[in-house]
C-alpha cells in the first residue's frame, strides 16, 4: 500500500493482514492498493465501499469534494 497525504508520502509497505492505521487528511489523499478488494476503508467515521476487485491494483485520489462518492449508501 502507498498513501500520499496532502502530498506526502506516509504509507510505502506492505501491510499485514488486520493492521489498521490511521490518516489525518486535509486536501487530498491519494492510495494505492495492490489488492484492493483486500483494504477497507473507513472515511470520517462511515464504511467505504471497496475499491476494487480481488488482486487488482487500484490508486484512487480522494478529497473534500469527492470522498462521499466512496461512502456506502445504507
Amino acid at each position: 500500500m502507498t498513501a500520499t497525504v496532502d502530498g506526502q508520502r506516509t504509507i510505502n509497505r506492505l501491510l499485514q493482514p488486520g493492521e489498521k492505521t490511521t490518516i489525518e487528511v486535509r486536501k487530498e489523499l491519494v492510495l494505492t492498493a495492490g489488492d484492493a478488494s483486500a483494504v477497507a476503508l473507513t472515511l470520517n467515521g462511515a464504511e467505504a465501499r471497496p475499491l476494487g476487485n480481488t488482486g487488482e491494483v487500484v490508486t484512487v485520489r480522494l478529497n473534500p469534494t469527492n470522498f462521499k462518492s466512496y461512502v456506502q449508501n445504507r
